[in-house]
């Protein structure tokens, strides 16, 4: 979904360029511009869910998590408490 958006809006700005909406802006010299934003948008993306990740399973949870998913198996908590246990809901 979300390549299918960037490559939108970079056919937009390339057809506004081609119109003369951006003076400023010469595709032929500056495309490779293009290229970079797109990869720093890339890098922050991947480098936010790293850290989203780790925030949820960090060495000091993970001994909670192992207890949680003992009481789920022993019937003592429903999976949603523990969905929301570790998101931190409760």
């Amino acid at each position: 979904m979300k390549a299918a958006i960037w490559f939108i809006l970079i056919g937009l700005f390339i057809w506004f360029l081609n119109l003369g909406f951006f003076s400023f802006f010469s595709f032929t010299r500056d495309w490779p511009l293009i290229l970079v934003f797109i990869g720093i948008l890339i890098f922050f993306d991947k480098l936010t869910a790293m850290l989203h990740r780790r925030k949820y399973f960090s060495k000091k949870d993970k001994k909670g998590i192992k207890k949680l998913l003992s009481e789920l198996e022993k019937g003592n908590i429903n999976v949603n408490d523990v969905i929301k246990k570790i998101k931190g809901e409760e």
